[in-house]
């Protein structure tokens, strides 16, 4: 006689959730996504957000074994100078023995919604890199568009006697960089979006805590970035870049850029999001990969079609745990 296994449903703020359970989510993150976090490192990124805490659901057998999850960690954002409260979906799976695996991520999904109705969340936020877009399509929200990532891809000559010769490329590779972009069009193109991410210093600094996030401010600009280092190969990705100043962010994206090259001596620079924010078009308009966000409304605090139109977003590495 086949035994029936008992499944149920658990939510938990990020600070209650039990050690054992934060163990085993550990070791099946690590398994999906082919990474070696220890606990502590997913412990600080779901604690270290914009209310220290972030909205977990479980879905759970008889002996307290995770069968699926689905966490949504708050961001704060701007929206026409206003606060608001974004949550993004990240660190959900349902395990692929069950069947009928996108029906319960959905289930899992309402039930953590309903969950987080009375904290002040204006929408969930869900930015996809292609492998999971069948499933978001099922659990809910509103496809608004693609957000682009850039690829800039440096060649670094590599010599000890000859420090002048590496001198001379990052200086060829920094121009290639300015002349990729269209300079006819690079004083008139400062068009600020309606809804971006609120630059605080303090709140990066607290959520980007591992030995390969790296922060430095260059007069006027500040930066985050992370630094991979894969097979002899150096890849750098933009996390979050501001300046104090509006009107010197253009010139300030080109010294980032030039700062990455001297600093680090990459093989590649990730930048995901609009080059438009930085008062930038590229000549050829074409990005080298994208991905597609979702929206999901609990409050009406942005109307509608500001929401579905994917210039009004401003994004960054920030949104990206994983970037």
């Amino acid at each position: 006689m086949a035994t029936t296994i008992k499944l149920h449903y658990k939510f938990y703020v990020s600070s209650e959730i039990p050690e054992h359970l934060l163990s085993n989510l550990t070791v099946r993150l690590n398994g999906i996504y082919h990474e070696e976090n220890s606990v502590k490192v997913y412990r600080n990124k779901y604690q270290k957000t914009l209310f220290d805490e972030s909205f977990h659901a479980f879905l759970c057998d008889s002996l307290d074994q995770i069968i699926a999850h689905c966490a949504l960690i708050p961001y704060p954002y701007l929206y026409r100078g206003q606060p608001v409260v974004f949550v993004y979906a990240t660190d959900f799976f349902v395990d692929p023995s069950l069947k009928n695996s996108q029906i319960i991520l959905r289930q899992l999904y309402r039930f953590l919604k309903q969950k987080i109705q009375d904290f002040d969340i204006s929408h969930v936020a869900i930015l996809d890199d292609g492998v999971n877009e069948q499933i978001i399509d099922k659990i809910g929200g509103i496809k608004i568009g693609r957000i682009p990532e850039y690829l800039f891809k440096i060649k670094p000559v590599k010599t000890k006697w000859l420090g002048f010769i590496n001198s001379f490329f990052q200086s060829y590779w920094s121009w290639r960089f300015k002349n990729r972009f269209d300079k006819k069009k690079f004083e008139n193109t400062d068009a600020p979006v309606s809804m971006a991410i609120i630059e605080m210093d303090s709140y990066f600094e607290e959520h980007r805590y591992r030995k390969k996030h790296r922060y430095a401010e260059l007069a006027d600009h500040h930066l985050w970035y992370k630094v991979d280092k894969k097979d002899n190969n150096n890849e750098i990705s933009i996390i979050e870049f501001h300046s104090k100043k509006a009107h010197k962010r253009k010139m300030g994206f080109h010294k980032i850029l030039s700062f990455l090259l001297r600093k680090e001596n990459p093989n590649l620079i990730r930048y995901l999001g609009n080059l438009r924010e930085q008062g930038l078009k590229i000549k050829s308009q074409k990005q080298d990969s994208e991905w597609t966000l979702y929206i999901d409304t609990l409050k009406e605090s942005v109307p509608t079609q500001e929401l579905m139109d994917i210039e009004n977003w401003g994004f960054s590495g920030a949104n990206v745990w994983r970037i």
